[in-house]
């Protein structure tokens, strides 16, 4: 998969505290995971560019935050957060939106892949990384048969994407998804409505 040729749907979400991952979902919108509920520093498109990143659209700074109303640290449920951006993307070929799914959509057992830079790849620069993880048990698991020696550090909320289409966003793992262990994700089919009531709001 040559990584120049995929369309960028992410943004950087820079703290000092845990930098996060998220998807644009919207001109003006980024899905996230709740838990990153946390003062950013500073927002970046990401790049599909061998650069880390490309900042085509100026000052971007948070306007809005809206954590799912049922989100709760102890249990990490409903581990989605909306923010609004002060100005809208400018799209192109290379920076697109990743499409919502209907209420309805199953994914499991379809081979898709997880985005993100969080993975320390030998002998290469902080460009974004895709692994193919395959959909499971109602998608709030997933998991990489590539089996990588590589090390790594998930960053917080990656996005799994099936071709173009948002499915799940990382809230947890335990090990090491490079290595083929399972991170758990936030089934998005399961917020759509929510999700569109917030943006059509606000």
């Amino acid at each position: 998969m040559n990584i120049k040729t995929i369309p960028t749907f992410l943004v950087f979400l820079n703290s000092k505290y845990e930098p996060c991952l998220g998807t644009m979902i919207h001109k003006q919108w980024v899905l996230t995971a709740a838990h990153c509920f946390l003062p950013f520093l500073k927002i970046d498109i990401a790049a599909s560019k061998e650069e880390s990143f490309q900042n085509m659209t100026g000052n971007l700074r948070p306007m809005l935050t809206v954590q799912h109303p049922n989100f709760t640290r102890v249990s990490a449920e409903h581990d989605f957060m909306l923010i609004k951006l002060n100005h809208p993307l400018k799209l192109n070929d290379q920076v697109k939106l990743a499409v919502l799914p209907n209420t309805t959509d199953d994914r499991r057992g379809d081979k898709c892949t997880v985005s993100g830079w969080g993975w320390a790849w030998k002998n290469s620069k902080s460009s974004i990384r895709q692994i193919p993880v395959k959909i499971t048990e109602n998608m709030l698991c997933a998991g990489s048969s590539l089996k990588s020696t590589h090390s790594c550090k998930e960053i917080a909320a990656a996005p799994i994407l099936c071709q173009n289409q948002l499915h799940g966003i990382l809230s947890w793992t335990e090990g090491c998804i490079l290595r083929g262990d399972i991170g758990y994700y936030t089934k998005v089919s399961r917020y759509t409505d929510w999700i569109l009531k917030v943006i059509h709001t606000n």
